[in-house]
This record gives C-alpha cells, structure tokens and sequence, in this order.
C-alpha cells in the first residue's frame, strides 16, 4: 500500500498544526453565487494505515462521500502548504507534474475573467441610448 501510494507527505491546512498523510487532495472552488465572497478551497488530507483502510475509503468513496471518511481531515481556507523529503507527485488538471520538495498552495481571488451569458435585465437595450 504504501509503495502505491508513494511517500509520507507533511501538510498543513491554513491555521492549523502540521501533520502527516500520504495523500492530499485541493479542490478548486465553482464559481461562486452571485454576493457570495466566501468562496474557499476544499482540501483533504488522506492517511491510510493499511488495506483495510484503503478498502473502507474506496467503499465511502462508492456509495456515501469520501470526505466522511475516517481516514480523511477535511477543510475549506485559502491556503495550505505541503512538504516532502523528495519531490511530489501531483496531477494538476489531469496532467502529471513532479513539484518540489515544499509547496504552498494559495487561492486567487480573480485568476481569470470567463465569459457568461447575459442576464435578462443586462440584455434589455437602454432605451435612452
């Protein structure tokens, strides 16, 4: 299992202590609703002891939500930073990447601008124009 899984990772969530898990997971947030300014990150730490572990997860992860899982710390912030004694592994929108040995990760408030359709009150013309 841990040769599956890789190396031990030192994480630590946003206001938190420090701790160890092999896996972390950060979730980017959808676009928020319109007056909602508290959009965070969602980040989850995995620490599986052995198969036992790994079955019950992959269980909760088919019928019921893997976050509820014991094995799993789970937080929403903006920022968390995780570190190893040899690069990490990750996969950033389904690419895989090799990071250095310490990361931090940091949400964006406006890391883009994305085109939306019009609402109806925005598509009326201006009749004074």
């Amino acid at each position: 299992m841990r040769q599956a899984l890789g190396h031990e990772l030192d994480y630590r969530f946003e206001g938190q202590a420090s701790s160890k898990a092999e896996a972390v997971v950060v979730l980017c947030p959808l676009p928020p609703p319109e007056g909602d300014l508290d959009v965070l990150l969602e980040a989850a730490a995995i620490d599986i002891e052995g198969a036992g572990d790994a079955v019950r997860l992959a269980l909760m992860s088919a019928f019921r939500d893997w976050r509820a899982d014991q094995t799993v710390t789970h937080a929403r912030l903006e920022s968390l930073e995780i570190s190893s004694d040899d690069p990490i592994p990750a996969i950033l929108d389904g690419e895989r990447f090799t990071l250095g040995r310490a990361e931090c990760v940091t949400r964006v408030r406006q890391a883009f601008y994305a085109l939306r359709p019009a609402t109806e009150a925005e598509a009326k013309p201006d009749p004074l124009s």
